[in-house]
């Protein structure tokens, strides 16, 4: 058995190629979007190859995890107020919580600009990196890092591993950063002659709940390579492993308390499914062939505003339009935002290839009957293509699946073929019709309803 199997990791491990343009990759994010790299490299730890450039690291803090620079001084330089103790009652309306408290990773600004400042920023000048899989490795070459998503178990032994061979004590490092700075602070290591493997995810703003039980350890692909040596001598041959072995095996044979995701599935995430009292998990990190489903980030309301607030067609048989205008739509994004913590909110962004391109939500969580409305909105230039789907899929497996919620409903208009196609392509029944239920700009329409409930 090869390393990966043996610590039954939950993802592959994932190659991180700098400076390489020539590989083939699934996920190209554009720049239009905010970019966070934590999903993109959940995505190749799920068999996705990834490439990222500067443009497209759109996140200041991504920016410098990726060793494209400084990208706090481009993007934000007032990074270090955010980090500390926010900008208080300074802060303009509708500005997110972090902004306005702060993280307060450090007490003060000045504090926050020392750890700033002592950043190893790379001045390589990589035009792209690629983020690939272990099954892709032999396709692109050797990887400059490794990066490994680890449960606690998991990271021991690869602690132990890489002192193996050498005798020391101190092989691996943790420093603070954002959640992909273990990326660049590995990469300083790449040229000593006793690299050390940098631990990482410790930013807890970033600490979602699909890595709830997750660090991450990223090193230089020789100290890779020196671990994947004599397993047949190592700690996983032991007797204390094979006491460990059986709860990292609960996964596959679905036995695991709580939740996880089967990402990369045909058409939709497949959940596993939980015994233990009932959880509520919110909004988490779902993922399908072709779509990445996110939390809304304030970014999202100029894109929302321009392609649903302006656009007729995607209101025709609603009476609502939060985007109308530039101010609804963020402000709709703050309440997003400051909903985010609620357990029993779920509303998520529609990405594919990086870019925006609709939402989905639940609402109206009746806890007594657990029963929950869905809603859905794929923009018009992405129509005809699946994603209404695609997207509805993997939600109404989530809420039913992990959430345990009894009951999923939904409703359309008669007149809407395309909504009313969609949910009973994923499943939903057909359950009633309210004659003229429905009225959207002065014209009447039959209300049609839909149920969905898990049977299995």
């Amino acid at each position: 058995m090869n390393l990966t199997e043996l610590l039954h990791l939950e993802m592959e491990p994932i190659g991180i190629f700098f400076g390489n343009t020539t590989a083939p990759c699934d996920l190209v994010p554009t720049s239009e979007a905010h970019n966070c790299l934590v999903p993109l490299l959940m995505a190749a730890g799920k068999g996705k190859t990834v490439a990222m450039d500067e443009a497209s690291c759109s996140c200041p803090g991504g920016g410098v995890g990726c060793c494209f620079g400084d990208g706090f001084t481009r993007g934000n330089p007032n990074i270090h107020i955010m980090l500390s103790q926010g900008m208080g009652d300074k802060a303009p309306p509708g500005m997110p919580i972090h902004m306005k408290d702060g993280e307060r990773f450090y007490c003060t600004p000045e504090l926050a600009m020392k750890w700033r400042n002592a950043m190893p920023y790379s001045d390589k000048g990589y035009p792209r990196t690629i983020f690939a899989p272990l099954s892709k490795w032999g396709d692109i070459g050797t990887p400059d890092l490794v990066y490994t998503f680890a449960n606690p178990d998991q990271l021991s032994a690869l602690v132990i591993l890489l002192g193996s061979h050498n005798g020391r004590a101190i092989n691996t490092l943790a420093p603070f950063g954002a959640a992909c700075h273990s990326i660049v602070f590995a990469a300083e290591q790449m040229d000593k002659e006793d690299p050390m493997a940098i631990m990482g995810l410790f930013d807890i703003s970033q600490r979602r709940p699909a890595l709830k039980n997750l660090l991450s350890l990223t090193m230089p692909y020789p100290l890779w390579e020196g671990i994947n040596q004599d397993l047949d001598k190592s700690c996983l041959t032991t007797h204390s492993w094979k006491e460990i072995e059986p709860r990292l095996e609960l996964v596959s044979d679905q036995k695991g308390r709580g939740f996880r995701l089967c990402l990369f599935l045909p058409e939709c995430a497949i959940i596993q499914k939980t015994t233990s009292e009932k959880t509520m998990h919110g909004t988490i990190f779902l993922q399908t062939d072709r779509l990445t489903l996110r939390q809304h980030v304030l970014q999202d309301a100029p894109v929302l505003h321009r392609s649903f607030g302006l656009d007729e067609a995607m209101f025709q048989y609603a009476d609502w339009n939060p985007y109308a205008t530039e101010e609804m739509a963020l402000e709709t994004m703050g309440r997003f935002l400051a909903s985010y913590p609620d357990s029993r909110f779920y509303g998520w962004a529609i990405e594919h290839q990086g870019q925006l391109i609709g939402t989905v939500g639940a609402y109206d969580y009746a806890p007594n009957h657990s029963t929950i409305e869905v809603g859905l909105s794929i923009f018009r230039s992405h129509w005809g293509q699946g994603f209404a789907a695609e997207a509805l899929s993997p939600v109404l497996a989530y809420l039913t699946g992990p959430e345990r919620i009894r009951r999923v409903n939904a409703w359309c208009a008669a007149d809407n073929i395309g909504s009313r196609r969609v949910m009973e392509k994923c499943g939903m029944v057909f359950t009633r019709s309210e004659p003229h239920g429905l009225t959207v700009h002065g014209r009447s329409y039959d209300k049609l309803h839909f149920s969905y409930e898990e049977t299995t």
